[in-house]
This record gives C-alpha cells, structure tokens and sequence, in this order.
C-alpha cells in the first residue's frame, strides 16, 4: 500500500512489473483546488530525489531545488499537487516555452500507443498569472484546467484539476498508463535542469523510460 508518508522516486524504483506502480483508486480527490494542500492528506507525497539536465552539476541540493508530488482523479478528472522548494522563482516565458522557465511538466500515454497519442501539459506561474499549456494534440493554452499556484518564500504550491477529455479521455478501471513528470528550474537567466520523476520527458521524449500508474 502507498497511501501516506514520504517516499523517493528517481529512474527505475523496482516493483514486480520493472518499474514503479501507483494505484489511482486509491486516491481521494480534493475537494476544491486552491494550492493549500489541506485536501491532500493522507495521500502519497512523491518525493522527486534525481535532478537532471544541462546544468546539473549547479544543483547545490534541496534548498536550491526540490519537490514532492501527489496525484488523485475522480470520474471528472485528474488531480495534480506538488510542493516546490526553489530559491528563485523564474518564469519569463508564456505559451509553448515555458518549459524553459519554472514550472511543472507531465506526460501520460496509453501502454500500447502511438506517439501521437501521449499528452504533455504544463503548469506554471508566469509575469500574467497561472497558465495551462498543451504540447500535444490541439496544442495550446487550456482554459479547461483550473491550476492554482501560491508562492510563499521559497516554496511554491502548484494545484490542477485536468479534466478527462483534455487527457484523451478517462482510463478503464485497473488499466495502466505511462507516465513521467519533470520540475523544471530556472536560475540566473538560463534553465538549469530538473527534477524528475521517471525518464523519457526532460531530455527527449520517449514513453519506453516513463513510469507506471494503475487507474
């Protein structure tokens, strides 16, 4: 069982099946998405613990950058909330490149697939206020999602509510779908890495590296 408590995820947390499962029917959807988080306990918080990227060996450690991540879902939507410790907050960009500033990235795929059929959204805080983004499919700024993020000193709170039809619809009971994520940080004018949770989304794009989640 996974609900509760802290745990560490980086490339091939081994399980049964090679690489990391969560059960989704086991999460309880928040009640409404503000970025407090108050919502969220008891669930399990994802401690993302590998930073990757050009400039990983700036990394200095988690006060520089770290971050846990819960999900839940419901028979609207899936739940996304993370807690971000980062000592700047940088974000100039808006629309299809802010991947290149702080913020979130998520990738889900079917487990037979086309590439054409994985998503990619983003999350983040821009100089205007919160933005939604789509890489994939109908690509653009998604009015749909409601996201929420707070920053209060040096952590940020990122909370979304992505409706199942931006995601390709809602999976079938106890079916499995890839799944990577990445923080990425920004420092000093240039994007620095990520933290990641599985691979196959901060470097290229390739659903053979992501994880695993039962729905």
């Amino acid at each position: 069982d996974h609900l509760g408590g802290m745990q560490n995820f980086g490339d091939t947390f081994q399980s049964r099946i090679g690489k990391w499962v969560d059960d989704l029917r086991k999460k309880t959807a928040p009640s409404k998405v503000d970025g407090k988080g108050e919502d969220w306990q008891g669930t399990t918080r994802m401690k993302l613990a590998t930073f990757d990227g050009p400039g990983k060996g700036k990394w200095t450690g988690p006060r520089d950058a770290s971050a846990t991540v819960s999900l839940a879902r419901d028979l609207d939507a899936l739940y996304l909330y993370a807690e971000v410790t980062d000592d700047k907050h940088a974000q100039a960009a808006a629309g299809a490149g802010v991947w290149e500033g702080d913020g979130i990235q998520l990738s889900l795929a079917p487990m037979n697939g086309k590439p054409e059929d994985r998503v990619e959204i983003g999350f983040t805080l821009t100089t205007k206020g919160t933005q939604v983004y789509r890489w994939t499919q109908d690509e653009g700024v998604l009015e749909s999602v409601a996201l929420k993020v707070i920053r209060e000193g040096t952590v940020t709170r990122y909370e979304a509510a992505i409706p199942w039809p931006v995601l390709g619809g809602r999976p079938p009971e106890d079916t499995l779908r890839r799944f990577a994520l990445v923080v990425n940080d920004r420092d000093n004018k240039e994007r620095e890495g990520w933290l990641r949770l599985f691979k196959g989304l901060g470097w290229r794009k390739d659903t053979s590296q992501h994880g695993l989640l039962r729905f």
